[in-house]
């Protein structure tokens, strides 16, 4: 019985760094409507667990073991992409990359690389490029506002290049470009956009050359990804199937 109203405390307390961040033991303590020696020797025992820290200001946080837990759990994102991801690296031997906006920049958020049929996973993750310096940047161009825009603009070398792939992406759904960020690749990509307009990232497939005689094709599956990583995306967050009235353009 004691046992179980010790692991019951603990689990308090860690719900209580977890939602308010870094506290005192006094703090916790009255949060978790126990005395502070109490508290403190639940504290010392999470984090000899490594559950728990004591910090240097002399507050408690969420310890290494948790932290390290929540860095390997998928964001909603890569649980709504990975599929798709894989299956257009395996089908068309190339890479595949899935990119989120953070102006003036984009942000690799997954990537796999196809070849002979298997998938060879990348290490790129949350690393960042201009937006203009490759496809997976240039389809997040409707994702952005006014703001940045702005600063995508400034710090373009030629705002000719905006200006191509937004005309791409209204009259195709796609954009399709060399790349600075994977030299010698060329690639198509598009925007994912959700129901309400929004597009929240971008999926683009990288070729050292270019399919000659299937572009078409290309451009199919991949609008045809970008539209089941949305439905999927919303699925995750809302809790519901999500069903679409029609196809939306790219256009800002």
């Amino acid at each position: 019985m004691e046992i179980s109203r010790t692991a019951s405390g603990g689990l308090e307390l860690l719900f209580a760094i977890a939602q308010t961040g870094p506290a005192t033991t006094e703090a916790l303590a009255l949060e978790a409507g126990t005395s502070p020696d109490t508290c403190l020797r639940r504290l010392h025992t999470l984090a000899g667990r490594g559950y728990a820290v004591l910090r240097s200001d002399g507050t408690w946080g969420l310890g290494p073991k948790l932290l390290d837990l929540a860095s390997s759990v998928p964001d909603r994102l890569t649980l709504a992409a990975r599929d798709q991801v894989d299956t257009l690296a395996q089908r068309f031997a190339a890479s595949v990359v899935i990119a989120i906006a953070a102006p003036p920049n984009f942000r690799i958020r997954l990537e796999r690389e196809g070849r002979g049929g298997h998938v060879r996973v990348e290490h790129f993750s949350g690393v960042e490029f201009g937006i203009w310096q490759a496809p997976p940047g240039l389809a997040l161009l409707p994702a952005l506002d006014a703001d940045g825009m702005a600063q995508v603009v400034e710090h373009a070398p030629d705002p000719r290049i905006i200006d191509a792939a937004l005309d791409n992406l209204r009259r195709t759904g796609v954009v399709v470009a060399p790349s600075e960020v994977m030299t010698g690749r060329t690639g198509v990509a598009a925007p994912i956009t959700l129901s309400d307009g929004t597009t929240v990232a971008s999926i683009t497939l990288a070729f050292s050359k270019l399919p000659p005689d299937s572009m078409d094709d290309t451009r199919a599956r991949l609008l045809g990804a970008a539209k089941h990583v949305a439905d999927r995306y919303e699925k995750i967050t809302m809790g519901a199937p999500v069903r679409r009235s029609g196809t939306r353009g790219a256009a800002r």
